[in-house]
């Protein structure tokens, strides 16, 4: 991990080891660099929505064997609880989450090694999911998810 965060450009303002996610809480004052600049400054864009009734468009990216797959859906769409938990349950991949306003109320989705959870939650802007498989898992889950749709 050292090595390679010491590759990494630019430099880090910072690279520590935590346990049991506790954070040192002088890290919040760090002063930001603004001479930094990010190798791969789109790297999180976050793509808009132009309208509550159009779909973004979703994203792939494809790396070392895997893929990742992601979607926001309109602020309208509803799904059908027990199709999309079978659906998602089905899935052979490494991870999944997602958030989604089903028939049964607002749920999250959370996945990996094979296990999938959903957990009721509170409701969210919009319908969400993100996945990442091998290369040849994701095939068709676009459609899969429309028909998912009351």
């Amino acid at each position: 991990f050292h090595r390679w965060a010491e590759k990494s450009r630019p430099g880090k303002a910072v690279v520590a080891e935590t346990s049991q996610g506790r954070l040192d809480i002088a890290w919040l004052n760090i002063t930001r660099n603004s001479q930094r600049r990010a190798e791969y400054p789109d790297a999180h864009r976050y793509n808009s929505i132009s309208s509550a009734d159009e779909m973004q468009q979703p994203t792939a990216y494809a790396a070392d064997g895997y893929r990742s797959f992601g979607c926001v859906f309109p602020a309208t769409s509803r799904f059908d609880y027990g199709q999309l938990t079978m659906l998602l349950r089905g899935l052979a991949v490494e991870r999944i989450k997602g958030v989604f306003c089903t028939n049964r109320g607002w749920f999250l989705f959370n996945g990996s090694a094979g296990l999938v959870t959903e957990t009721a939650c509170p409701p969210s802007v919009d319908s969400r999911i993100e996945i990442i498989a091998r290369q040849h898992h994701l095939q068709n889950i676009s459609e899969a998810l429309h028909r998912c749709r009351t």
